[in-house]
């Protein structure tokens, strides 16, 4: 499975009541019962831009829109993308 970055424009007004990773796996679940393979990372919020991008690990790019929609948001930009772990101290 490869991982892509959706970019979602969110107001500060509204980022409360964004969908976060709890809302994810009944979404989750409705899109395999389809066929289609997707799941929620992560996701970072960034209130001065007033931008929120989720991290989604799915069967194809297709799948995450899909998702995404599913979960009401409104995809400005989504990129297939590659994740590195973080640095052991």
């Amino acid at each position: 499975m490869s991982e892509y970055l959706v970019e979602v424009y969110l107001s500060r007004a509204v980022a409360e009541s964004t969908p976060r990773l709890e809302h994810v796996p009944g979404v989750a679940d409705e899109l395999a019962r389809d066929g289609a393979q997707v799941q929620l990372l992560r996701s970072i919020f960034v209130p001065e831009d007033e931008m929120c991008f989720y991290h989604f690990e799915g069967q194809s790019g297709e799948a995450v829109r899909e998702a995404a929609a599913r979960l009401g948001l409104q995809v400005e930009r989504l990129v297939e993308a590659v994740s590195e772990s973080g640095v052991s101290k």
